[in-house]
């Protein structure tokens, strides 16, 4: 099998899912723009485009996965004082963002996917040692700063990879949009790259053409310098699942609703115009073609309904049923605080924003459990990528764990 049409069985079963929690997360205008408003059966194309354009989006996603990650990084985080992490710490993604700026991402992302994957990257691997006899010129590694710089990948951009019986990388596939655009008398291009890391090499290839990009470039570590970073506890294959794996479905839900309101209101708001005609409106309507003056624009700022002159009754305004959006409201109101229990962020069909601290503490009994797992999980990775950092920079392997201890909260009373 080429390498350009190479997938994950995991990838080829779950990538829609994961596209749409990462769209549920972002939300944004591709989130509106994307397949996630309905249309109804009463409704012409046109009017559904119309709707689409004053669509909003009400994202719970992003509050119930965020609100794990403020509990966490509200807390004092240890990581290791030895000197040689010191410029990394301050700058993990080689453009300015500290340890603890791109750990929240990752901790919002593994959130919202499940599990993201961390990579090390590079910019001159000839600098870095292939043995344990030689050492990284580090004067020339600051002078130019030419670090290992970090990124995070997302599962659907992972699309196959291989492990060992420890859970290690073999070699991982990544996929991933690039802009060449080195000429600027050249169109911008947006070129697809799978960049296929092992043990041995680094290599690319352009994915529409299958051709090999550049020359493969040697691995000095003898590992896949990648982390896998999972959400809370584990699933399938050793991974683990989305915090709004529920909560996404519920929240476009919501998201449909409130449309559907808004077309009410859109179409409702204003009451409607009734007026007797004994079809002299009709005929001066017909003739304004002639006279240029429209009758209707004497009667009423609007369009009228007319009924006949010898029902009666007087003009008089009439206003639409509210009660269908009433109705809609409720829904929307009861799904949302199901989605704060389904999270685990209320415990009680009440209202989450309880005042009292002992009421809080009462709404956070069951999100305690789920925050220590996703906290000894980001634990976790943060040590591999400490580790991996110190194997790199020094050229040989570290067995002491207080060289590259990290320290995340356990306990998250609300009390204290």
């Amino acid at each position: 099998m080429a390498i350009t049409d190479r997938e994950h069985p995991l990838y080829r079963d779950h990538n829609e899912e994961w596209s749409f929690f990462l769209e549920a997360y972002e939300g944004g205008s591709d989130y509106i723009n994307g397949d996630n408003l309905f249309t109804h059966r009463l409704e012409l194309d046109e009017d559904f485009e119309n709707r689409k354009e004053r669509a909003y989006y009400l994202n719970y996603c992003s509050a119930v996965i965020e609100s794990y990650t403020n509990f966490i990084f509200s807390k004092e985080i240890i990581r290791p004082s030895n000197e040689i992490f010191a410029p990394f710490l301050k700058n993990v993604t080689g453009s300015g963002d500290d340890i603890d700026t791109f750990m929240r991402k990752v901790s919002n992302y593994s959130g919202a996917c499940g599990f993201v994957y961390v990579l090390f990257n590079f910019r001159d691997l000839s600098l870095f040692p292939t043995s344990e006899d030689s050492k990284v010129p580090l004067n020339i590694v600051k002078d130019y700063n030419l670090y290992p710089y970090l990124t995070m990948h997302v599962p659907s951009e992972v699309v196959d990879f291989s492990v060992d019986t420890h859970g290690n990388f073999d070699w991982i596939l990544i996929e991933e949009d690039i802009y060449e655009d080195s000429d600027p008398t050249i169109d911008r291009e947006i070129i697809t790259i799978r960049n296929l890391i092992t043990r041995d090499y680094w290599v690319k290839y352009e994915k529409e053409t299958g051709e090999q990009i550049g020359s493969k470039i040697d691995n000095p570590f003898g590992f896949v310098p990648v982390v896998l970073v999972k959400n809370m506890g584990e699933s399938y294959e050793g991974l683990s699942l989305s915090t709004i794996k529920d909560i996404a479905y519920v929240n476009r839900a919501i998201f449909n609703w409130c449309s559907n309101i808004d077309e009410m209101i859109e179409r409702q708001t204003f009451s409607q115009l009734t007026c007797p005609d004994d079809g002299s409106l009709a005929e001066q309507a017909e003739a304004k073609k002639h006279t240029g003056e429209d009758p209707l624009v004497k009667v009423g700022t609007a369009a009228i309904f007319t009924f006949p002159a010898n029902a009666g009754h007087p003009p008089r305004f009439i206003s639409p049923d509210t009660s269908q959006i009433e109705v809609i409201w409720e829904m929307v109101l009861s799904h949302i605080k199901q989605i704060y229990i389904m999270a685990g962020l209320a415990g009680t069909a009440a209202d989450v924003s309880a005042s009292s601290g002992r009421a809080k503490q009462q709404q956070f009994y069951s999100i305690e459990a789920n925050l220590t797992s996703k906290s000894s999980n980001l634990e976790k990775a943060e040590m591999e990528i400490m580790k991996m950092y110190y194997e790199i920079m020094t050229g040989k392997p570290v067995n002491d764990e207080s060289i590259y201890q990290v320290v995340y909260p356990k306990s998250f009373d609300v009390l204290n």
